[in-house]
C-alpha cells in the first residue's frame, strides 16, 4: 500500500510540475475545472499513444490525490483490473 500511495502521489506531483504553466494545480476542488479545460485544449492537438497515456497517466493521479487531500480515504489495487 505505501509503494501504491507514493506511486499516485510522484506521478500527482508530476502532473503539477510539468503544467503548472497551465493552470494553478494546487489540489483543490477548484482546480480540477482547469484540469478540465487543459483536457479540452489538449483534445486539439494530435498524440502519439505514450505522450496520451502518460498525460491520462499523470492527470488521473491528480485528480485521484485531489479527491484523497479533499475528502480523505485510501488508495487500493485492483489486481482485477490492473489499477487503482
Amino acid at each position: 500500500m505505501g509503494q501504491l500511495i507514493d506511486d499516485i502521489v510522484g506521478t500527482a506531483n508530476s502532473f503539477v510540475s510539468n503544467f503548472s504553466d497551465k493552470g494553478n494545480f494546487d489540489y483543490s476542488i477548484n482546480s480540477l475545472v482547469e484540469v478540465d479545460d487543459l483536457l479540452d485544449e489538449m483534445s486539439d492537438y494530435a498524440l502519439d499513444e505514450d505522450t496520451i497515456y502518460n498525460i491520462y497517466t499523470m492527470i488521473g493521479s491528480y485528480v485521484f490525490e485531489t479527491a484523497r487531500r479533499n475528502y480523505g480515504g485510501k488508495y487500493y489495487w485492483l489486481q482485477d483490473e490492473q489499477q487503482p
